[in-house]
């Protein structure tokens, strides 16, 4: 099992071009997994390193996306997309080695859910709420 750690997290306090080249002194990210899409992408593509790698799971944002060909064709950008149903729970090979990475994960500790809060089932309106606040910094966890 490999261990990755994320160093930095952009968020959109600051112009994400300008975080990305400063973090990694010019040269760019390597690998970026988006669950957003849409004008964000030409940013991605302006703060990729050479042969980065960008994962898109999400397109949050509705918005047209203007692929941006020449930055992925002059840097050698990957782009692929990630589709949970598709990529695992369609493919039985791959759904089983996901089953058998996480159990071996919790089971070794490796992976350690963040929680936010937990309701009891009988307040699920208030969860609701609370989850259309957006005010949880983790995971929300109905107890049943």
């Amino acid at each position: 099992m490999k261990r990755i750690e994320f160093n930095e997290i952009v968020t959109e306090e600051e112009p994400l071009v300008g975080r990305v080249l400063k973090l990694t002194h010019g040269r760019g990210f390597d690998l970026a997994i988006d669950a957003i899409s849409g004008p964000i992408m030409q940013a991605l593509s302006e703060a990729a390193a050479h042969e980065a790698k960008l994962v898109v799971y999400g397109v949050l944002d509705p918005n047209p996306v203007d692929f941006p060909l020449y930055p992925a064709l002059t840097k050698g950008i990957s782009m692929t997309g990630f589709h949970y149903v598709f990529h695992l729970l369609e493919q039985p090979e791959r759904r089983q080695r996901m089953i058998d990475f996480l159990e071996k994960a919790l089971q070794q500790g490796l992976l350690q859910p963040q929680i936010d809060r937990v309701f009891s089932f009988a307040d699920t309106e208030e969860v609701y709420r609370y989850m259309e606040s957006n005010r949880q910094q983790e995971k929300i966890v109905v107890a049943i």
